[in-house]
């Protein structure tokens, strides 16, 4: 399904187990998150559309606050050659440059993202509280649209386009 230049993928499937490192060092993995909404965000600092859609992110963050979302931005190290070896030091230098509100838990292991069929950034992903991928949209988000979804995943209803 195409939503304007937005990829939509409403297949049911089950989350891939998955383990990872947020940016403080603090460690998460896929069963943390049962009995939770969970909403997963593939981008990269060196993506534009990444970076210009993190105020809309911030914006739905705030919106789910209360609601028991949890939100998780999966970053990877990898993605452009540099000419140091820091690369987690360039990405929390280039967090110290945004507000962003979503837990981030940065990679240099690919297979996160084969598991999760991402082929490009922004990619974005809704797990229900069983378990399941039930959203997948690649491209930019809207914080509307994107608020609206979420609301219809913790209502366990169909949103129709």
């Amino acid at each position: 399904q195409v939503l304007g230049r937005r990829i939509i993928d409403t297949t049911k499937s089950k989350v891939p187990y998955f383990e990872l490192e947020d940016i403080n060092f603090k460690k998460i993995k896929q069963t943390d998150f049962i009995g939770k909404e969970v909403v997963l965000n593939f981008w990269g600092p060196y993506c534009v559309p990444c970076v210009e859609e993190i105020p809309e992110l911030n914006k739905v963050v705030k919106n789910f606050k209360s609601k028991n979302v949890e939100f998780i931005g999966i970053c990877p190290l990898n993605q452009r050659p540099s000419f140091t070896t820091d690369k987690f030091g360039e990405l929390r230098k280039f967090l110290k440059t945004k507000e962003f509100l979503y837990r981030i838990c940065p990679t240099d292991d690919p297979e996160i993202w084969k598991a999760f069929k991402i082929g490009a950034s922004p990619n974005h992903i809704i797990i229900d509280k069983s378990g399941n991928i039930v959203w997948k949209c690649s491209g930019r988000i809207d914080a509307n649209d994107f608020s609206k979804l979420i609301n219809n995943v913790l209502n366990k209803n169909k949103m129709k386009f």
